[in-house]
Parts: structure tokens; C-alpha cells; sequence
């Protein structure tokens, strides 16, 4: 938490975007969302130790309940929502990765 509050006196906080993730009804069976969102951060540590930073975010719709859940469970929190120029909220949700 104090590591949050120093970021705060930022005007550029160093992090990685994780966009378009999302599964395909197709593969439905084959693996887990979660599969999909281990290997993404598993990227982004990759990156952390070439590059450094240690904070990675992502989007979803605000009224996609399930998937919010799915992200908080995986150690996601709450940034702020936004509602877009289409009309749709979206909130912003980061995580912070110890480089250990």
C-alpha cells in the first residue's frame, strides 16, 4: 500500500496492458480463462525482468459481473471505471507483481 501512494506523485507510472483477452466458446473445453491469464502475466514478468516495472492492468465491461469476479479472484483490484465514448463503463483493474 505505500508503494501505491508514492505512484500517486507520478505523472507516468511504469506498467504492462494486458488487451483483448478473452476466450473462444470454441475452445471452451481445452483450457481455462485462468490458463489464458497466468501465461499473459507470465509474459509480463518476462518483460519486468528485461524493462522493469512491476504494475500490470487491464479492462473490462463494468456490467460483466463474471468476468470482474474472475479477475479480482486472480489478484486484480479495482482502479476506476470510465464510461466510454460507445456508451459502455469500463473499469480499470491492476495488479502489482513482486519481482521475486
Amino acid at each position: 500500500k505505500k508503494d501505491m501512494n508514492l505512484l500517486r506523485e507520478q505523472e507516468v507510472i511504469p506498467s504492462y496492458f494486458i488487451a483483448q483477452l478473452g476466450k473462444n466458446d470454441m475452445f471452451k473445453y481445452n483450457f481455462e480463462g485462468k490458463y489464458l491469464l497466468d501465461e499473459a502475466v507470465n509474459i509480463v514478468y518476462g518483460c519486468i525482468g528485461l524493462l522493469g516495472g512491476t504494475i500490470v492492468w487491464l479492462e473490462a465491461n463494468k456490467e460483466a459481473d463474471s468476468v470482474v469476479i474472475f479477475y479480482k479472484d486472480n489478484g486484480f483490484i479495482e482502479l476506476q471505471s470510465e464510461l466510454q465514448e460507445d456508451g459502455i463503463e469500463r473499469m480499470q483493474l491492476v495488479k502489482y507483481l513482486n519481482r521475486e
